[in-house]
């Protein structure tokens, strides 16, 4: 079984306990942060052989000793001091000091290494401070924003717990699928709409808009006193915008011959972002799209438009009319029938037994010229 060296730093210096064996007791020894210190440390890893250095924690008070195994080529392994810590109270007991927090770093890598899961905690890069430290502070805002997040939702659990339920997507009344208000815009939801009365009469798509939303393809115009200038607009369809920017890459991708592959290769060259000349390339689609669309909407309008037309046509042709569709008769079908046919009854005892006409009556004094 190969060695581990564990280490403990703190502000004047670092622990170093040099393990051997699982079941050997640890060898542990002191050094300093100074020029001479760190030499010293690096002789006695270095005569050693190649043990494996493990540290607890990163980019604080370890930072000269990293810096130093970084220069002298040494491959060194970083932990997470909670990590150790329960290494330390589950095998080397409760009791805490420098020299135990530094044999359970040793101990604590020889355990990851006879698992194969000590690659993952190497340390191969090295932190920018000035970066580190902007990266805390948003961090430190972060964490101070959540924080009067979680007030404000325990204020509005207190203050209205029916509504505090229905935003939380909990109440069993209505379909909900998840939190029509997130963390993220609870604040601004507050700050455009201070009565909490009001939020009850606010529909989903209001109370997105309150909340502030998100940034689609579309565009809007912002004016602020004389500047007017075109910002995301903030209420969009995430689906769709997703399935538009999906086929906007596959269009560059896979189509490379056609216009819109050529508008994004000439906006990337003009110096825009990739992502930008991707989301213009979808609002063209959209364009395309849209059009198709409206000629197809208007191709079924007027068929719709030509069959009305047709069935007009062929009403007034079998003399029906919409004001004899419109109108309602009081006689049923049957008698209608049984009167045509008394009708037509008549007509023919007219013609055989009944009065003659004036046009019969001519023919039979004719007649009798034409008999000679």
């Amino acid at each position: 079984m190969s060695s581990a060296i564990g280490i403990d730093p703190d502000s004047m210096g670092f622990v170093c306990a040099l393990v051997k064996d699982s079941k050997a007791q640890a060898i542990t020894r002191r050094f300093s942060v100074s020029q001479k210190g760190l030499s010293e440390f690096l002789c006695w890893v270095k005569a050693e052989g190649k043990p494996i250095v493990g540290i607890e924690g990163s980019h604080g008070q370890s930072r000269p000793m990293e810096k130093a195994l970084r220069e002298a080529g040494m491959i060194f392994h970083s932990f997470k001091p909670a990590d150790t810590d329960k290494f330390r109270k589950a095998v080397l007991g409760q009791n805490k000091n420098n020299e135990r927090d530094a044999e359970s770093v040793a101990r604590y890598a020889m355990a990851l290494e006879a698992q194969g899961k000590l690659e993952q905690y190497r340390r191969v890069w090295s932190a920018d401070m000035e970066l580190q430290l902007l990266t805390r502070r948003y961090e430190g805002i972060g964490d101070q924003l959540t924080g009067e997040v979680n007030r404000l939702w325990k204020l509005l659990h207190y203050a209205c717990p029916d509504l505090y339920l229905l935003l939380e997507g909990k109440n069993g009344e209505t379909e909900q699928r998840g939190k029509v208000l997130k963390n993220q815009g609870i604040l601004t939801l507050l700050i455009s709409k201070a009565d909490i009365g009001e939020w009850k009469g606010l529909s989903q798509s209001d109370m997105r808009k309150a909340m502030g939303g998100g940034s689609g393809l579309g565009m809007r115009e912002h004016t602020t006193g004389s500047t007017t200038m075109m910002v995301p607009t903030r209420l969009f369809n995430h689906r769709l915008k997703d399935a538009f920017m999906t086929a906007a890459r596959n269009v560059v991708l896979y189509d490379c011959d056609s216009h819109l592959a050529g508008y994004y290769r000439n906006l990337v060259k003009a110096g825009m972002q990739p992502l930008e000349a991707t989301k213009r390339v979808a609002r063209a689609l959209v364009r395309v799209i849209f059009r198709e669309l409206l000629a197809l909407n208007k191709s079924k309008a007027n068929d719709l438009e030509q069959e009305k037309q047709k069935e007009g046509e062929g009403d007034m042709a079998s003399g029906v009319t919409r004001g004899d569709q419109s109108r309602k008769s009081n006689i049923s079908p049957s008698s209608q029938r049984v009167d045509k046919s008394k009708s037509i009854k008549k007509v023919k005892n007219s013609k055989t037994g009944g009065a003659r006409t004036n046009g019969e009556r001519k023919k039979q004094a004719v007649k009798p010229l034409f008999s000679r």
